[in-house]
């Protein structure tokens, strides 16, 4: 067509060459540099992905999703166990991941200067940890201790951000859920200092 004499049929060339051009750019450079940043889940993985664990869904990370926005955020996660004593965070370190208790027993504490330990909390099925730091950018700022043999969910918080880019309503969820948990944790802390604070100083 680019060669023909009549004009109207040679700018019809030009522009189909050009459309098969920008197809296969789409085809062979676009796509693949679009899938290598998502992390994509099949129907087949979804429907093989059977949750019956009530620590999924009771757990307040999960409150308000639907079943199947459960198992996109379970399947981009990863099952660690633990045996008794073992430590899955570390005080001082720099960590991309989050934790959900699925059984078992853990154990937060924090490593004073004179070398004696204080024993902040325990944890056990539902509950969850470790989810500051991701969030912050800050170091972990308390031990995790396995008390007893234990099985968490661990969420990569690079997994996390990938997903959020493809199914925004799971993201908004997700954060929302954190961001209570975030709050109520808060809460406690400080009821918590209240109350050291006042058998402390005792009766006045």
């Amino acid at each position: 067509f680019a060669t023909s004499s009549f004009q109207p049929v040679e700018y019809f060339g030009l522009l189909s060459a050009l459309v098969i051009l920008i197809a296969l750019l789409a085809t062979f450079v676009l796509t693949p540099l679009l899938l290598g940043k998502a992390e994509l889940l099949t129907v087949w993985d979804i429907l093989s992905c059977d949750i019956q664990d009530n620590a999924l869904r009771q757990s307040p990370l999960f409150a308000g999703m639907y079943v199947w926005q459960i198992k996109k955020l379970v399947l981009a996660s990863e099952v660690r166990k633990l045996a008794a004593g073992e430590r899955i965070i570390e005080e001082g370190t720099i960590g991309r991941e989050i934790y959900l208790m699925l059984d078992g027993t853990v154990e937060a504490c924090k490593r004073k200067s004179d070398g004696t330990v204080d024993r902040l909390r325990r944890m056990g099925v539902g509950e969850l940890f470790g989810e500051v730091a991701p969030l912050s950018g800050c170091k972990r700022t308390a031990d995790v201790v396995a008390v007893a043999p234990t099985r968490v969910l661990v969420l990569s918080w690079r997994r996390i951000e990938r997903l959020t880019h493809i199914y925004p309503i799971l993201a908004f969820r997700l954060f929302r859920n954190l961001t209570r948990i975030i709050g109520a944790r808060l809460t406690q802390t400080t009821e918590y200092k209240g109350e050291r604070e006042t058998e402390t100083s005792g009766p006045g």
